[in-house]
């Protein structure tokens, strides 16, 4: 359920603004007679220097583990470790993580600053906060939710990308970088201005709810944007192509494939053909785009003053295939949404004093529809105050309300591929007509008179036998009779003896406007209205 009205935000949930209360420090190499050196520095405080040299060879009364990475970061036992040295310090609400090659330092309130260097110009060992130039640079090791900016990649990605660390137990060690969101970006879509959804939960029960879309799960507002319609209103949302689509001024976005309520791409280094779709109708007239419909030929998109079909000569539609081009420039209500009655599409086109009804035929990709005025036949008679336009495919069948009491219907018979005979006729209903909808050969009709509010019926198959009275010798009769029912009960009146008669209750309240009639069926004597 759509609210044309309402303007589409971001969510103001953002993920974390910085990270620079993380630090990493990557060992590259080990070399002999080497000074490792790591300096620290908290917040505004003075920085500290924690220096680890390594022996000058294998001798004896040291061992192949006095000069491995393991024995630099933490577990030397003749010349304190890194870790042991940093620890010794006892820095506040600093934590460190010793992995195989890595220091993880951690401080729980205030950003730190981290550089190291050796005496061989640092070539063996590295620090990083935020951001690496590649994704090389990373250890194989790291702790939970360790998140990384890459500046630039082998993969040619043309704007930065930002990875996450997933231990595989526990949470440090082994595991994987994989891709997520970046700084101070807004997790996705604000959900209370997003549609809505109408489930239907048990037998006539519903529930109206917000729907849970979809996060945004890697890059940022730059390499991942949000959808088009944020800041902006979403006027139409339907199906196609296994994707939920929404029409926002000249945009046409549509979600990842067999992902409804996911408007953002899973990675910005691999673009894959289930991506969401998110393009504009080029056009030199203003265009905002209200409606769409399905056919064979692609999806049509109606706007006011030109209509486009969206389309992929590769059968599939994908963000690198899907094209949208102009088929015709025929004005049209942009409030009233057309429809499809199985032959053709309608549309209708307001002037000061009536309505106009267009019929549109598509063809292939590269031929233009054919459009038609069905309403050329009774011009002027259909008045400007419809505001809702249906259609039933079953019966080639349309019908426009809206204001009055009056139902305006056009109905078609073809056969073969042959238009035999098209009329336009009217039903006047017992009210002001609110709503209707044809489901099953049957008209379902809800109308106001006086504040009662009635639903009404009319069977529309041709031999609705159901609906028609039968006589006693078998002729079947079909009156022509506004809230036609059954009586809830009758009696006979004798408290006045004079004026007996019978008395027969409705089922609804009385309608003043109409006069009551009254149907006996059967051999019925001495009854009396």
């Amino acid at each position: 359920i759509t609210n044309r009205t309402k303007t589409v935000a971001a969510d103001s949930t953002k993920s974390s603004a910085t990270n620079k209360r993380n630090a990493t420090v990557f060992l590259k190499q080990v070399k002999y007679a080497t000074a490792y050196a790591v300096t620290i520095k908290v917040g505004s405080g003075s920085p500290q220097t924690f220096t680890h040299t390594t022996i000058a060879a294998e001798a004896g009364g040291y061992t192949v583990l006095t000069n491995t990475a393991k024995s630099i970061l933490e577990t030397n036992s003749n010349n304190n470790a890194l870790k042991q040295l940093i620890d010794a310090a006892s820095i506040s609400n600093l934590t460190v993580t010793a992995l195989e090659s890595s220091l993880e330092l951690v401080h729980s309130s205030s950003d730190i600053e981290v550089t190291v260097t050796d005496d061989q110009g640092g070539e063996n060992i590295t620090a990083f906060r935020e951001e690496v130039s590649v994704l090389a640079n990373l250890p194989a090791q790291s702790i939970t939710d360790r998140k990384v900016m890459i500046r630039s990649d082998s993969t040619g990605a043309a704007d930065p990308y930002y990875v996450k660390f997933t231990p595989l137990l526990g949470t440090s060690g082994d595991g994987y970088w994989g891709e997520t969101i970046g700084w101070d970006v807004s997790n996705g879509l604000d959900d209370s201005t997003m549609p809505h959804e109408l489930q239907n939960t048990a037998l006539n029960a519903f529930t109206f709810s917000k729907i849970a879309w979809s996060d945004r799960l890697a890059g940022d507002s730059t390499s991942n944007p949000d959808p088009s319609f944020v800041g902006k209103k979403i006027q139409q949302t339907f199906f196609h192509n296994n994707r939920l689509g929404a029409l926002s001024e000249d945009n046409v976005i549509m979600s990842s494939s067999g992902s409804f309520y996911n408007f953002y791409g899973i990675s910005i280094l691999t673009p894959i053909d289930s991506d969401p779709i998110d393009m504009s109708c080029s056009s030199t007239r203003p265009t905002k785009l209200h409606s769409a419909l399905q056919t064979a030929q692609g999806l049509i998109l109606f706007s006011e003053k030109q209509q486009f079909v969206m389309f992929s000569d590769a059968k599939i539609l994908t963000p690198s295939t899907a094209v949208i081009r102009g088929i015709s420039n025929y004005e049209m209500d942009p409030v009233i949404t057309p429809v499809d009655d199985g032959l053709s599409i309608k549309f209708i086109s307001k002037t000061s004093n009536f309505t106009r009804v267009f019929g549109m035929t598509t063809r292939g990709n590269e031929e233009n529809p054919l459009i038609f005025d069905i309403g050329k036949v009774v011009s002027e008679w259909l008045p400007n105050s419809v505001t809702t336009l249906i259609a039933n495919s079953q019966n080639s069948m349309i019908a426009l309300y809206g204001g009055s009491d009056t139902i305006y219907l056009h109905k078609t018979h073809v056969a073969g591929d042959q238009v035999v005979m098209q009329a336009w006729f009217k039903w006047q209903l017992p009210g002001t007509v609110e709503f209707t909808e044809i489901e099953s050969d049957t008209m379902w009709s809800v109308t106001v008179n006086n504040g009662v509010y009635s639903l009404l019926s009319a069977d529309l198959s041709q031999s609705p036998d159901d609906a028609i009275v039968v006589t006693d010798d078998g002729t079947k009769i079909n009156p022509y009779m506004d809230m036609y029912a059954q009586a809830d009960s009758v009696d006979y009146n004798i408290s006045t003896p004079a004026d007996a008669h019978s008395r027969v209750y409705l089922p609804y309240a009385d309608i003043t406007g109409l006069t009551p009639v009254v149907i006996l069926k059967g051999a019925v004597s001495g009854f009396t209205l």
